[in-house]
């Protein structure tokens, strides 16, 4: 690499290039795009499963691996990891409610927080590093329950 910049002729991952994927559970490459996807159909899923659910799909511009679902009680995210999926839980309120739930469903603690400040003892959004979509959708189907 000359002056900062990749030799020419080799292979840059940048945030949308196929070089930025994630492995499902049988070891398939994932796209974020098709986690994005996954997702979307979900959220159609969940809302016409029950008419009271206004469950909707967020994708952030400028980190596009950023995704969640809203409308309930704070924030259900999911993104695609080295595994298949990180689920976190964004919000206090819906740490309280779901961490429990969360837990069982894994079958143990999370794997970490998506907001940590070990210089203010702030740990936030805890997240499972999981490699089965089934987890994600039983994940978000509770999430739809959830109120304020």
């Amino acid at each position: 690499m000359a002056a900062g910049r990749p030799l020419r002729g080799s292979l840059v991952a940048t945030p949308r290039s196929p070089l930025c994927l994630a492995l499902n559970d049988k070891g398939e490459m994932m796209h974020e795009d098709i986690v994005c996807k996954q997702l979307e159909k979900l959220v159609d899923e969940i809302n016409a499963s029950n008419s009271n659910y206004k469950i909707k799909f967020n994708r952030q511009v400028k980190q596009t691996k950023n995704m969640s679902l809203s409308g309930a009680n704070g924030r259900l995210g999911v993104q695609p990891s080295s595994v298949g999926y990180d689920i976190s839980l964004s919000g206090k309120s819906i740490q309280k409610q779901m961490y429990s739930f969360m837990k069982e469903l894994c079958n143990k603690e999370c794997d970490g927080y998506k907001q940590l400040n070990t210089k203010l003892g702030k740990k936030d959004q805890p997240y499972w590093r999981v490699s089965d979509f089934s987890v994600v959708k039983k994940a978000a189907y509770n999430y739809a329950t959830t109120s304020e």
